[in-house]
């Protein structure tokens, strides 16, 4: 379970991590273990580039889906991009992830090569 610390940062457990990766919506065409999509700028994510702060290196962070109600509570955790923080439009962004998540979404293999 998720601690607030006295500096006012959040530690995350393992079981926290993993929801918060479980929250984020799926590519059909890609292994949800390991590539899930940022609900907020719709590109994808890597799973083994956790907590990884780089623009471009397609890491991820936790943020609070509901963060009007800011329960530490797995269920209130989603994987993004750690740089779409930023660009998120409401504080809950409850029904924005549902709606995200009820559409199929799959992996353009073309618009994205890797070198």
């Amino acid at each position: 379970m998720a601690k607030l610390l006295s500096d006012n940062s959040v530690e995350f457990s393992a079981a926290d991590i993993l929801q918060a990766w479980e929250n984020a919506p799926i590519l059909i065409n890609k292994e949800p273990e390991l590539v899930r999509m940022c609900y907020i700028c719709k590109f994808h994510m890597l799973q083994e580039k956790f907590n990884h702060q780089e623009i471009g290196e397609l890491g991820w962070v936790i943020d609070l889906i509901n963060a009007k109600k800011p329960e530490l509570i797995s269920s209130n955790f989603v994987a993004i991009h750690p740089y779409c923080l930023e660009y998120k439009a409401k504080s809950d962004n409850s029904k924005v992830l549902k709606k995200i998540k009820s559409q199929i979404w799959k992996f353009d293999e073309e618009a994205f090569k890797e070198q």
